[in-house]
Protein backbone atom coordinates (compact mmCIF):
# COMPACT_ATOMS: atom_id res chain seq x y z
CA UNK A 1 0.00 0.00 0.00
CA UNK A 2 1.47 3.57 -0.77
CA UNK A 3 1.39 6.75 1.00
CA UNK A 4 -1.07 8.24 -1.13
CA UNK A 5 -3.85 5.25 -0.48
CA UNK A 6 -3.00 4.97 2.85
CA UNK A 7 -3.24 8.49 3.70
CA UNK A 8 -6.83 8.06 1.73
CA UNK A 9 -7.62 5.51 3.81
CA UNK A 10 -6.78 7.45 7.46
CA UNK A 11 -9.45 10.50 5.56
CA UNK A 12 -12.42 7.86 4.98
CA UNK A 13 -11.99 6.37 8.59
CA UNK A 14 -12.10 10.47 9.17
CA UNK A 15 -15.30 10.76 7.42
CA UNK A 16 -16.67 7.47 8.95
CA UNK A 17 -16.38 8.86 12.30
CA UNK A 18 -17.65 12.14 11.58
CA UNK A 19 -20.83 10.21 9.86
CA UNK A 20 -21.40 8.29 12.60
CA UNK A 21 -20.87 11.33 15.08
CA UNK A 22 -23.81 13.55 13.39
CA UNK A 23 -25.74 9.70 13.44
CA UNK A 24 -25.53 9.59 16.84
CA UNK A 25 -26.22 13.52 17.27
CA UNK A 26 -29.14 12.98 15.54
CA UNK A 27 -30.49 10.19 17.61
CA UNK A 28 -30.05 11.99 20.65
CA UNK A 29 -32.62 14.56 19.36
CA UNK A 30 -30.12 17.83 19.31
CA UNK A 31 -31.78 18.40 16.04
CA UNK A 32 -35.61 18.57 17.79
CA UNK A 33 -38.00 21.62 17.57
CA UNK A 34 -37.32 22.07 20.95
CA UNK A 35 -39.77 25.56 21.63
CA UNK A 36 -42.68 23.53 20.20
CA UNK A 37 -41.99 20.44 22.22
CA UNK A 38 -41.64 23.51 25.46
CA UNK A 39 -44.91 24.85 24.21
CA UNK A 40 -46.79 22.01 23.78
CA UNK A 41 -45.75 20.30 27.05
CA UNK A 42 -46.32 23.86 28.77
CA UNK A 43 -50.07 23.32 27.63
CA UNK A 44 -50.75 20.14 28.63
CA UNK A 45 -50.02 19.96 31.86
CA UNK A 46 -51.91 22.86 32.63
CA UNK A 47 -54.42 21.20 30.94
CA UNK A 48 -54.09 17.90 33.33
CA UNK A 49 -54.07 20.22 36.18
CA UNK A 50 -56.99 22.38 35.21
CA UNK A 51 -59.08 19.93 33.93
CA UNK A 52 -59.88 16.77 36.16
CA UNK A 53 -62.17 14.89 33.35
CA UNK A 54 -59.77 14.70 29.96
CA UNK A 55 -61.27 12.03 28.15
CA UNK A 56 -58.93 8.75 27.98
CA UNK A 57 -58.36 9.35 24.06
CA UNK A 58 -56.91 13.13 24.62
CA UNK A 59 -55.33 11.59 27.67
CA UNK A 60 -53.31 9.30 25.77
CA UNK A 61 -52.79 11.18 22.81
CA UNK A 62 -51.81 14.02 24.76
CA UNK A 63 -48.92 11.68 26.14
CA UNK A 64 -47.86 9.71 23.07
CA UNK A 65 -47.34 13.54 21.13
CA UNK A 66 -45.04 14.37 24.51
CA UNK A 67 -43.17 11.28 23.60
CA UNK A 68 -43.21 11.91 20.01
CA UNK A 69 -44.60 8.65 18.43
CA UNK A 70 -47.61 6.68 18.88
CA UNK A 71 -46.25 3.66 19.31
CA UNK A 72 -45.82 4.13 23.34
CA UNK A 73 -48.19 3.99 25.84
CA UNK A 74 -49.43 6.14 28.42
CA UNK A 75 -48.66 4.87 31.34
CA UNK A 76 -45.04 4.25 30.28
CA UNK A 77 -44.84 7.92 29.59
CA UNK A 78 -46.56 9.07 32.97
CA UNK A 79 -43.62 6.63 34.75
CA UNK A 80 -40.82 8.34 32.83
CA UNK A 81 -41.42 11.65 33.53
CA UNK A 82 -41.72 10.72 37.25
CA UNK A 83 -37.89 10.10 36.79
CA UNK A 84 -34.99 12.22 37.06
CA UNK A 85 -33.91 13.85 34.08
CA UNK A 86 -36.98 12.77 32.26
CA UNK A 87 -36.70 14.39 28.70
CA UNK A 88 -33.11 12.53 28.14
CA UNK A 89 -35.19 9.25 30.23
CA UNK A 90 -37.88 9.59 27.54
CA UNK A 91 -36.15 10.22 24.45
CA UNK A 92 -34.01 7.11 25.42
CA UNK A 93 -37.21 4.84 25.56
CA UNK A 94 -38.47 5.88 22.94
CA UNK A 95 -34.86 4.91 20.64
CA UNK A 96 -34.66 1.87 22.46
CA UNK A 97 -38.36 0.46 22.78
CA UNK A 98 -37.45 -2.66 20.86
CA UNK A 99 -34.97 -3.65 23.48
CA UNK A 100 -37.09 -2.74 26.67
CA UNK A 101 -40.40 -3.30 28.47
CA UNK A 102 -42.52 -1.64 30.84
CA UNK A 103 -43.34 -3.28 33.77
CA UNK A 104 -47.00 -2.75 35.01
CA UNK A 105 -45.89 -2.81 38.88
CA UNK A 106 -45.70 0.00 41.37
CA UNK A 107 -42.37 0.75 42.46
CA UNK A 108 -39.23 2.79 40.96
CA UNK A 109 -38.19 -0.12 39.01
CA UNK A 110 -40.41 -0.64 36.22
CA UNK A 111 -38.17 -0.44 33.21
CA UNK A 112 -36.15 -3.53 32.23
CA UNK A 113 -34.65 -5.29 29.33
CA UNK A 114 -36.37 -7.89 27.41
CA UNK A 115 -35.66 -11.67 28.05
CA UNK A 116 -33.64 -11.92 25.18
CA UNK A 117 -31.82 -9.11 26.41
CA UNK A 118 -31.56 -9.55 29.80
CA UNK A 119 -28.12 -10.97 29.70
CA UNK A 120 -25.36 -8.18 30.08
CA UNK A 121 -23.65 -10.51 27.55
CA UNK A 122 -25.82 -10.74 25.07
CA UNK A 123 -25.98 -7.02 24.89
CA UNK A 124 -22.41 -6.31 24.64
CA UNK A 125 -21.39 -8.99 22.34
CA UNK A 126 -24.83 -7.44 19.87
CA UNK A 127 -23.06 -4.16 20.76
CA UNK A 128 -19.59 -4.31 19.73
CA UNK A 129 -21.01 -6.52 16.28
CA UNK A 130 -23.36 -3.67 15.38
CA UNK A 131 -20.36 -1.09 16.16
CA UNK A 132 -17.86 -3.75 13.39
CA UNK A 133 -20.21 -3.87 11.12
CA UNK A 134 -21.05 -0.12 10.73
CA UNK A 135 -16.69 0.08 10.64
CA UNK A 136 -16.43 -2.50 7.86
CA UNK A 137 -19.63 -1.32 5.63
CA UNK A 138 -18.94 2.20 6.08
CA UNK A 139 -15.43 1.63 5.23
CA UNK A 140 -17.10 -0.05 1.73
CA UNK A 141 -19.55 2.10 0.99
CA UNK A 142 -16.57 4.83 0.38
CA UNK A 143 -14.07 2.13 -0.74
CA UNK A 144 -14.69 3.47 -4.32
CA UNK A 145 -12.53 6.41 -3.50
CA UNK A 146 -10.42 4.77 -1.46
CA UNK A 147 -9.08 2.16 -3.85
CA UNK A 148 -9.45 4.31 -6.91
CA UNK A 149 -5.52 4.39 -7.66
CA UNK A 150 -4.67 0.99 -6.35
CA UNK A 151 -7.09 -0.80 -8.83
CA UNK A 152 -5.93 1.28 -11.54
CA UNK A 153 -9.88 3.06 -11.45
CA UNK A 154 -10.73 6.30 -14.09
CA UNK A 155 -12.38 8.95 -11.57
CA UNK A 156 -15.73 7.98 -14.09
CA UNK A 157 -15.21 4.61 -12.91
CA UNK A 158 -15.09 4.88 -9.73
CA UNK A 159 -17.59 7.82 -9.35
CA UNK A 160 -20.24 4.63 -10.49
CA UNK A 161 -18.99 2.34 -8.28
CA UNK A 162 -19.88 4.95 -5.43
CA UNK A 163 -23.15 5.66 -7.11
CA UNK A 164 -24.15 1.96 -6.16
CA UNK A 165 -22.20 1.43 -2.69
CA UNK A 166 -22.97 4.55 -1.40
CA UNK A 167 -26.48 4.03 -0.79
CA UNK A 168 -26.50 0.40 -0.45
CA UNK A 169 -23.86 -0.13 1.86
CA UNK A 170 -24.53 3.12 3.34
CA UNK A 171 -27.79 2.51 4.06
CA UNK A 172 -26.50 -0.89 6.23
CA UNK A 173 -23.69 1.15 7.86
CA UNK A 174 -26.52 3.61 9.36
CA UNK A 175 -28.81 0.78 10.56
CA UNK A 176 -25.62 -1.20 12.37
CA UNK A 177 -24.85 2.21 14.21
CA UNK A 178 -28.30 2.40 15.27
CA UNK A 179 -28.79 -0.51 16.37
CA UNK A 180 -25.59 0.10 18.56
CA UNK A 181 -26.63 3.18 19.64
CA UNK A 182 -30.50 1.72 20.81
CA UNK A 183 -28.41 -0.99 23.26
CA UNK A 184 -26.37 1.66 24.43
CA UNK A 185 -29.45 4.23 25.69
CA UNK A 186 -31.15 0.93 26.96
CA UNK A 187 -28.49 0.39 29.28
CA UNK A 188 -27.80 4.00 30.08
CA UNK A 189 -32.07 4.02 31.08
CA UNK A 190 -31.92 1.03 33.00
CA UNK A 191 -28.78 1.48 35.02
CA UNK A 192 -30.14 5.56 35.06
CA UNK A 193 -33.37 4.62 36.64
CA UNK A 194 -31.75 1.54 39.15
CA UNK A 195 -29.44 4.52 40.74
CA UNK A 196 -32.48 6.64 41.58
CA UNK A 197 -32.85 7.06 45.23
CA UNK A 198 -36.05 9.02 44.56
CA UNK A 199 -38.76 9.91 42.09
CA UNK A 200 -39.65 12.91 41.15
CA UNK A 201 -43.04 14.67 42.21
CA UNK A 202 -45.03 15.44 39.24
CA UNK A 203 -48.94 14.51 40.40
CA UNK A 204 -49.05 12.51 37.11
CA UNK A 205 -48.98 9.16 38.88
CA UNK A 206 -52.55 9.09 39.54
Amino acid sequence: MDIETFAKGIGAFGVIYTIGRGIVEHMAGRTSKMRDEYRFAKDFFKDLKDHDNIHPYVLEKGYQAIAGTPTIKSQEVRYILTLEDSATCLKDFVLARDYLKHLNTNGNLQITFLDKYSNPQSRFWRKWLYIGLYGVLALGALSPIILLRQFGLSAKQAFTLLVLSLPLLGYYAVVSLRSAVKINRAEKLVLNQRQHTQRIITGLNS
